[in-house]
């Protein structure tokens, strides 16, 4: 499920980041604004807030170990997905739309 383009170059490296920084919070450590080692020393906040902040599925990289986190992205993948159907089934039986229509688009979407 990891290309080689986005989801290995910019996705995946990111979320490696920052498992990094909330492992360091949850031991006590600080936190840095600021890394050489992302997007070439950019604020952290301007990278982070499109690849990983205000995600919750990604909080689930720290029930993992680094080695097994690829296989953690790759179900992160399929559970969003899932979740998106989801919430566009709910959305459709929230304006009243039909139930096999609704179920039929959660899947399609």
């Amino acid at each position: 499920m990891i290309s080689n383009t986005d989801g290995i170059d910019q996705h995946f490296v990111n979320l490696i980041h920052y498992r990094r920084i909330l492992m360091n919070l949850i031991h006590g450590g600080g936190f840095s604004t600021f890394a050489w080692g992302v997007n070439l020393g950019m604020d952290l906040f301007a990278n982070y807030s499109y690849y990983v902040f205000g995600d919750l599925f990604n909080l689930f990289s720290l029930l993992s170990t680094r080695a097994n986190l690829e296989n953690v992205y790759e179900l992160l993948i399929f559970v969003r997905i899932y979740f998106i159907g989801l919430a566009f089934i709910a959305f459709a039986k929230y304006n009243k739309l039909n139930d096999n229509a609704s179920i039929l688009g959660g899947i399609i979407y």
